[in-house]
């Protein structure tokens, strides 16, 4: 699929692919990746960890998740400094 930018530097995400892959407008969040030669763009799944955006987030705080190994990096950051 070939989708071009708009003057404000967006692209619309085809219903159709909105609807097979659940993608809801001021919902669903997706992480965008500068890959070198092409941008990635993917669906953020729920519940994921709000700092590394690859595991699950075991722990809810301020309506973001985040999982234990990035909740034990900043603790161990803090009491470092």
């Amino acid at each position: 699929m070939i989708k071009k930018l708009d003057s404000a530097g967006r692209v619309v995400i085809p219903q159709s692919l909105r609807e097979k892959h659940n993608i809801i407008p001021e919902e669903t969040e997706l992480k965008i990746e500068d890959k070198g030669n092409y941008i990635k763009i993917s669906k953020i799944p729920e519940n994921t960890c709000a700092i590394c955006l690859t595991r699950k987030g075991e722990i809810e705080y301020k309506d973001q998740f985040y999982c234990k190994k990035c909740i034990k990096e900043l603790v161990s950051q803090v009491i470092d400094e």
